[in-house]
């Protein structure tokens, strides 16, 4: 069934820069062409239907700019959700969608956006291509985040949540057994909490844990843009009660505040504000692009600790 929107998925590739241009595969699942050098195995045949269409290196960082971690070049063939939220506004949790959307770009990975927020839709304006609206209060529209869970092998669904959406979601899940059918089919859930520095967002991390309990597992993300202590963090019963649970903690650095007003105001993904457009023009100077570039490698590094593949 086609949603409108594409799922980026790779075919083949290698260390090298794609030799082809896109070419017609099949409507929903992108797929890198042929390669200089050694490629890695064909996706599995239901990832690729017709009408779908080509996504080559050109959309990536690239692999001089950002080097391949071995062991994040084969996907998982378990699907995940990663439901990316934090509950309050301003906690920075649609640029780490756009950044972790990004980044399974540039790794290879499949993934399926989804952009819940109705205020400023940043995730889907940055990513149209592979991201489509979602609306929390309508469970058909939310049938088809789990629908896109449900297909394929290895993809990554990706969701940017809107503040205060915990309640819509969890009725949903609830009316409908979505967290049932996902462990049935071995599709993973991971709640990701992006954490500024203030009370109210731990307090929120607690509620989140209460609601999912083992249901799920947890991505911590401790935003350096919006918060310079987490002390209170360190020390609470939520980050034990986490730890029990066995989640993630990662850290997402700060960006230079004129930087990434830049590639907002541009309406351009990372890879756009990092490299030159076709016609030669470029979003960023020099420098910026640079702190973006050396930014997105600290964040990658920090996102490899999820290590996609089975037996996270």
């Amino acid at each position: 069934m086609n949603y409108g929107r594409r799922t980026w998925a790779p075919q083949s590739f290698s260390w090298h820069r794609a030799m082809t241009a896109p070419t017609r595969v099949g409507s929903d699942v992108h797929a890198a062409g042929k390669v200089e050098q050694a490629q890695i195995p064909e996706m599995p045949a239901t990832q690729l239907v017709e009408g779908d269409s080509v996504w080559t290196e050109q959309h990536s960082m690239g692999d001089e700019d950002l080097p391949f971690a071995e062991g994040m070049i084969n996907p998982s063939p378990m699907n995940q959700v990663h439901l990316i939220g934090g509950e309050k506004g301003g906690v920075g949790k649609s640029v780490m969608a756009r950044a972790f959307a990004q980044y399974c770009i540039d790794r290879k990975i499949p993934f399926q956006g989804f952009d819940s927020d109705r205020s400023h839709s940043s995730f889907q304006r940055f990513y149209e291509e592979f991201t489509q609206h979602v609306v929390l209060e309508d469970f058909q529209s939310l049938d088809q985040l789990a629908e896109a869970a449900l297909r394929g092998s290895g993809v990554q669904v990706v969701v940017d949540l809107a503040a205060q959406s915990s309640a819509s979601l969890k009725g949903w899940m609830e009316d409908t057994g979505v967290l049932e059918l996902f462990r049935e089919a071995g599709v993973m859930v991971n709640c990701w909490h992006i954490l500024d520095d203030g009370r109210d967002s731990l307090e929120m991390l607690g509620r989140l844990l209460e609601d999912f309990k083992t249901e799920a597992r947890y991505v911590i993300v401790l935003n350096h843009g919006r918060g310079t202590r987490f002390d209170a963090f360190h020390t609470s019963p939520q980050k034990l009660r986490a730890i029990e649970l066995g989640a993630k903690i990662i850290e997402m650095p700060k960006l230079h505040e004129a930087s990434m007003r830049l590639v907002d105001h541009s309406n351009s993904s990372f890879w756009a504000a990092t490299n030159q457009s076709e016609d030669g023009s470029r979003v960023l100077g020099i420098l910026e692009r640079q702190r973006v570039k050396v930014w997105l490698r600290k964040l990658y590094s920090e996102l490899d600790q999820l290590n996609l593949r089975p037996g996270l």
